[in-house]
């Protein structure tokens, strides 16, 4: 996580920089719409990247949630597993979206307890929530047989 890494570079915050969001890169390259959440404490500077991204399949959104986002991101993948393992199971639909809300919550608890700002669900962790349901589930992915 990048609050460890500047204690141990010369970058100051101001100018780092994370993505999220759920965009798998096969369904980039065939341009199907996606949306990327660039987040920095610089907010022109987060704009300026997120001009960079933008096309008409890529849609971004600032947020200086840097640490929700990279927290969001990681916690997804943990989700993304027991998506995976609920959908292997049949739970079904209803399920998974009770699951997904319930992650929703517990991710939003969570960075609340670790980094307390006013922060909007959809800058960084519902972006993450989505992220985690698309690789789940996805055919492209390699948690699911082909």
């Amino acid at each position: 996580m990048h609050r460890i890494s500047p204690k141990n570079s010369c970058v100051p915050d101001e100018n780092l920089a994370v993505i999220g969001g759920p965009s798998h890169a096969e369904e980039v390259a065939m341009e199907r719409l996606t949306y990327l959440t660039v987040g920095c404490t610089d907010t022109e500077k987060a704009q300026a990247m997120t001009q960079a991204l933008a096309s008409h399949y890529v849609k971004t959104k600032v947020s200086p949630d840097v640490i929700g986002i990279e927290y969001a991101s990681v916690l997804k993948n943990v989700y993304a597993i027991a998506a995976g393992i609920c959908s292997g199971l049949n739970y079904g639909d209803n399920f998974q979206a009770v699951l997904m809300s319930n992650a929703m919550q517990e991710m939003e608890r969570l960075l609340n307890a670790i980094n307390p700002i006013q922060r909007s669900m959809t800058d960084s962790v519902y972006l993450a929530i989505s992220s985690s349901r698309a690789t789940a589930t996805s055919v492209v992915t390699e948690h699911l047989e082909q």
